[in-house]
């Protein structure tokens, strides 16, 4: 099964929705997979999502309750091969930090086969 790590590193609990693509082509949605990141700084949760033949993200919403304010980021594939789909489909985590009162979300490849 499909699966990414996300990492907390905002100090604020943060929601989030992922939605899974059916096949490989941006916009075909299977499914979607939320989820919650403790408030913890640095806190971790491996998130799985799909199935053997739907593996890829087509889409990241992540929301939290801080700063006297509601703030929501949205990120949704497009095109394959942008930026942001290489993000969410050649990466396993997916690290969110804030940054004033906007969500920064990196990847990396952090895992070992």
């Amino acid at each position: 099964m499909p699966a990414k790590l996300f990492v907390n590193n905002t100090g604020y609990e943060i929601n989030g929705n992922l939605t899974v693509r059916a096949g490989s082509q941006p916009g075909q949605n299977l499914n979607s997979v939320q989820f919650v990141l403790d408030s913890s700084m640095g806190s971790q949760q491996v998130v799985n999502y799909g199935d053997p033949q739907n593996v890829f993200m087509d889409q990241l919403e992540i929301s939290t309750l801080a700063l006297g304010g509601y703030i929501i980021s949205n990120q949704i594939v497009v095109t394959r091969g942008s930026i942001i789909d290489d993000m969410f489909n050649t990466q396993d985590t997916i690290t969110i930090t804030l940054n004033n009162q906007s969500f920064v979300v990196t990847t990396s490849n952090t895992w070992t086969i």
